[in-house]
């Protein structure tokens, strides 16, 4: 079991697709079952026309529910992602605010929600180095022991990896 938690990358996927007479459509494609805890979370926020902007109101939003905010412009894909560990329970958090018609006060469109069974790999999606990326919340000594974790995390993926590849 641990090995196949290992390669797990996503372990819940949950869309939101936001209308303008203010209906909420969600689609949730990937569960990792109803009483696991979901801390790991990444908000990909799509908006109407393409066009990304408040995003210092999404910050504060989701500063509100993030325990440790990281920030993405993704100026390509035309995205706004946040990402961070949650200071509650996932469906507390979506009822708060996902399932809050996000269109008339933001022209959000879209929220893609995804939990990684791994924190290291989340946080490894937000580089600091790139200009785009913003870390709202985590101290550097936190940042850094997360950033080594990553490496460890990697080294044990291909260390079963070569186990794996040698029996065959």
């Amino acid at each position: 079991m641990f090995t196949k938690r290992l390669y797990k990358k996503i372990i819940y996927r949950h869309i939101f697709d936001y209308k303008e007479d203010g209906t909420v459509e969600e689609n949730k494609l990937r569960s990792a079952g109803e009483s696991t805890v979901y801390k790991y979370g990444k908000f990909t926020f799509k908006f109407e026309n393409d066009e990304i902007k408040n995003t210092e109101k999404i910050d504060e939003l989701m500063g509100k529910e993030l325990k440790q905010q990281f920030a993405k412009l993704d100026e390509e894909n035309k995205e706004y992602i946040i990402g961070g560990k949650i200071g509650s329970l996932a469906i507390e958090l979506i009822t708060r605010v996902l399932r809050q018609n996000l269109y008339d006060d933001l022209d959000v469109v879209r929220v893609v929600l995804e939990f990684y069974e791994f924190y290291e790999e989340l946080v490894s999606e937000f580089d600091e180095k790139e200009k785009n990326v913003r870390i709202i919340f985590c101290d550097e000594k936190i940042l850094s022991g997360l950033r080594e974790d990553w490496k460890n995390l990697e080294m044990v993926r291909n260390y079963i990896k070569q186990i794996k590849d040698s029996e065959k």
